[in-house]
């Protein structure tokens, strides 16, 4: 990210750190700085894994990866193809229920990415 200071000509580069924290270097005193931060926009989503075969009532965290890793992160919403084999929380926490198999989808609030778990249950 960069601004310039107003009919200055001058340009001053933000940077982020490891911790996420931005840094920048403030112009003379008296000086009033407008900066404006735009949203980086997620580009996709990634489950931890493809598949699980789970027991009946086992519970199982599905961790989401956005990217890029600067996004904003999206809401989350999470759906199973078939809630009597398992089903998912808003945490990504599933389930299994009952024997037999379903797939547990991920989608960003908008709907314009999603990645999902074939999950099997076995008694």
């Amino acid at each position: 990210l960069t601004w310039e200071v107003a009919g200055s000509g001058e340009t001053t580069t933000i940077g982020k750190d490891a911790s996420g924290a931005y840094h920048f270097i403030m112009p003379a005193a008296g000086v009033t700085v407008n900066a404006t931060f735009a949203p980086i926009p997620v580009t996709g989503i990634v489950l931890d894994r493809e598949g699980a075969e789970m027991l009946t009532g086992e519970t199982l965290t599905l961790h989401v990866s956005v990217f890029p890793a600067e996004a904003i992160r999206p809401e989350i919403l999470w759906t199973s193809s078939d809630e009597t084999v398992a089903t998912a929380d808003e945490n990504g926490i599933v389930t299994a229920k009952a024997e037999g198999e379903c797939v547990i989808t991920a989608t960003t609030a908008d709907g314009a990415y999603s990645d999902s778990c074939t999950v099997t249950v076995v008694e």
